[in-house]
């Protein structure tokens, strides 16, 4: 016989196997008894109901750690990927780069970690070296590109000489070549930067220099009227004040007067006046097809001075990723108050602009002896 206790008192019900009602020998109270198949059901499903809620608090804590544990290792990656891999990536191909000879390059990838002044006491080590093995052009060339750099504008004026002479024999039309010295950056706390021009042609003992950008940003003449090379303001501005401002005296010793011819308009029969001599000239239409092979070749693109003097860089045409301007040349334009111009796309605007245009650049040309 088995036995139960009574839900009502508390006291004993017994029961034989089988019986569906039992009753209380305390209070007499009468209870349908469970089957034993179902209370053991009931009991082990309430069991089976507590293991899988901590079953199910377990796996979620535990995924709960793995994906924390997840994202920190990620985060980490990430890190460590920005900080240590790529840096490494960059250093070691900057590596690979310098050992090939291939600075540029180098400079490029080094250039990304931030590493400014690496780069530039890689150049003034080269610089120097360039310097001691008597190679001149070299070593000036990397000097410029440093020129805030220890003592480089020491050593630029050292060698300058050297540089000079070396010019005779190393150049070739269409080189860089450095002389003098003009406002570029727009930065007047900076001083001046080396101008940079490009060989036109060369004698003997002499090289056509034209500067490689558009330096300033003036009129033809300061005011309205009929006028000719001859009598612009800007010949004036050019064989003065620029040339005073950006030469040495030993590099106004090098600049000699040229013949500068008063070639008419090639697209337009204007009298343009008398054969001048000039220590600096503009191009005149002739030369700027003579000395150039395609549009391209003439687009130029001004400094941030000639900018902030009036170049209108903005949209239309560009060389590399800058924006191109006009230039004036110094042949007359269809009428006596126009001057013929280079236009942004580089092809030669024979028409020309009104001479007191105030948004035309300037790229003077000049002669030097060797």
């Amino acid at each position: 016989m088995d036995c139960i206790k009574c839900k009502m008192c508390g006291g004993t019900i017994e029961f034989n196997p089988g019986d569906t009602i039992g009753v209380c020998d305390s209070c007499g109270t009468k209870l349908t008894l469970p089957g034993l198949d179902d209370e053991l059901i009931d009991a082990a499903g309430e069991k089976e109901t507590e293991i899988s809620e901590a079953n199910t608090k377990a796996r979620n804590k535990k995924i709960a750690i793995i994906c924390g544990s997840i994202v920190a290792v990620l985060i980490a990656f990430l890190v460590f990927l920005n900080f240590v891999i790529i840096p490494l990536s960059y250093l070691e191909k900057a590596t690979a780069q310098l050992e090939e000879g291939n600075y540029d390059e180098a400079y490029v990838l080094i250039e990304k970690l931030g590493e400014y002044n690496t780069i530039k006491f890689s150049k003034y080590n080269r610089a120097v070296e360039f310097a001691q093995a008597e190679e001149y052009m070299a070593a000036y060339s990397l000097f410029v590109q440093i020129a805030d750099y220890k003592d480089v504008d020491k050593k630029m004026v050292e060698i300058k000489p050297q540089y000079f002479k070396s010019l005779k024999k190393k150049t070739s039309v269409g080189d860089i070549v450095f002389f003098g010295e003009y406002e570029q950056d727009n930065n007047l706390l900076n001083g001046k930067e080396n101008i940079e021009w490009r060989v036109l042609a060369k004698e003997e003992n002499r090289l056509f220099l034209i500067s490689e950008y558009a330096l300033d940003c003036l009129q033809y003449n300061a005011e309205y009227s009929s006028v000719i090379w001859e009598n612009c303001s800007l010949r004036t501005w050019l064989n003065d004040t620029f040339f005073k401002a950006s030469f040495s005296e030993a590099e106004q010793g090098m600049i000699k007067i040229t013949k500068v011819t008063a070639d008419k308009d090639s697209g337009y029969s204007k009298e343009s006046g008398k054969d001048t001599a000039d220590k600096v000239f503009l191009l005149s239409t002739t030369e700027a097809e003579k000395y150039f092979s395609s549009n391209e070749d003439r687009k130029c693109v001004p400094t941030a001075y000639a900018v902030e003097r009036g170049a209108r860089a903005i949209g239309g045409f560009t060389k590399g990723d800058k924006v191109t301007c006009l230039w004036w040349l110094r042949s007359p334009g269809i009428y006596t108050n126009c001057a013929a111009v280079i236009y942004k796309s580089g092809g030669v605007y024979s028409y020309g602009f009104l001479v007191n245009y105030s948004h035309v650049c300037v790229r003077p040309a000049l002669w030097i002896e060797i």
